[in-house]
């Protein structure tokens, strides 16, 4: 019981999710066509893919190669939260995040001045959450209103880029008021595989093409899960499947409340 409780007190968010579900079909009706198949099997290919991508060590590839090129801590920040903009809008947000700030932390322990090495932690942030806003598939949010509201691709941009461009801007604004003090820092090789990296790389197209039915998105997770299943099954335990639950949970409670016209002229 205290191992059950533990699991759905530590994801309220699932847990009030599935309670509101439960409410809903007790109160309505269960249909299966309420859940939209289509956001579920990509994000649950796209989590497949990013988890296999970040154990190549590809961002801690690329964050060793910007120490190198930086010779104050200003631009080691600026070079950082331009790879946490940039690599969140394929990698997700949270990936980016995860990845890059423990890199951050480690490269940067020995400075003295915490205060801008902290200002660079909050900058890695925000970047990585304005970064992965771009794309369809950057976060699960914008996955679902691309799929479920079948949003114009250009439309979708034009409300996208605009604000990617004013939020890279002002990071890039806001990075400059950091002192620019000298930086002289240890660097620390972590293995990166190249070939994995590029056979990930190639199993994201297809996601993508699914994404921007290019081929259907069925068929484009059946490639995704297949190989991976047979080639690093393990990966499939990195699967964030309570957040897979809480949408088909979403889409239910939704379904059941589209069904009441006072509810809906109300809203």
């Amino acid at each position: 019981m205290k191992r059950l409780f533990s699991f759905f007190r530590n994801d309220l968010f699932f847990s009030i999710s599935l309670l509101l579900a439960i409410i809903a079909v007790t109160l309505g009706r269960f249909s299966i066509q309420d859940i939209n198949i289509k956001v579920i099997a990509t994000l649950g290919g796209l989590m497949l893919i990013i988890s296999g991508l970040d154990s190549t060590g590809i961002l801690s590839y690329f964050g060793q190669v910007l120490v190198k090129k930086s010779l104050t801590l200003r631009q080691l920040i600026r070079y950082i939260v331009l790879l946490s903009f940039f690599s969140s809008m394929f990698l997700t947000n949270d990936v980016a995040i995860l990845t890059l700030l423990p890199i951050y932390l480690r490269m940067t322990k020995v400075i003295a001045n915490r205060q801008s090495v902290l200002l660079g932690s909050v900058y890695i942030i925000i970047a990585a959450n304005l970064g992965s806003s771009f794309f369809p598939f950057g976060n699960p949010q914008n996955l679902f209103l691309y799929s479920y509201y079948d949003i114009p691709l250009l439309e979708f941009f034009y409300s996208t880029g605009l604000l990617a461009v004013l939020s890279l801007v002002l990071l890039m604004v806001s990075i400059q008021f950091i002192p620019k003090e000298s930086l002289s820092l240890t660097i620390t090789s972590n293995p990166f595989d190249h070939q994995k990296a590029v056979i990930y790389g190639l199993l994201m197209v297809v996601m993508i093409a699914g994404v921007f039915s290019i081929i259907p998105y069925l068929i484009a997770f059946i490639i995704v899960a297949a190989i991976v299943l047979f080639w690093q099954p393990q990966l499939f335990r990195k699967v964030d499947y309570r957040l897979l639950c809480t949408f088909a949970f979403f889409f239910i409670i939704v379904g059941n409340l589209s069904q009441s016209e006072e509810l809906i002229n109300w809203l």
